[in-house]
């Protein structure tokens, strides 16, 4: 499914460093430097790519596509508002 994210004036490599950018900031806004926004921004980037994943690959523009991926997208974001509250109440002294 990641050949959806290159595109063929995209080199192949976007794939690759993606995943290792959002893992590295993982790491750092986690562990090493608290910052809860930037894990939210995190959330909010990995949520657009599987968006626009989806989208790509499923195509069309039928009234009940738009419909899952209007459900999907509020799916994802209450998963992330969820993890974010847990990190934040793991955080906090």
């Amino acid at each position: 499914m990641l050949h959806y994210l290159v595109s063929d004036n995209q080199h192949p490599i976007i794939a690759v460093i993606y995943p290792l950018l959002l893992a590295v900031g993982y790491w750092v806004y986690r562990h090493w430097r608290f910052d809860l926004l930037m894990l939210a921004g995190g959330c909010l980037s990995c949520i657009a790519v599987i968006q626009t994943l989806l989208v790509k690959a499923l195509g069309g523009s039928d009234a009940g596509l738009f419909l899952l991926h209007a459900l999907l997208l509020l799916g994802q974001a209450s998963i992330a508002s969820i993890w974010l509250k847990h990190v934040q109440k793991g955080q906090t002294p």
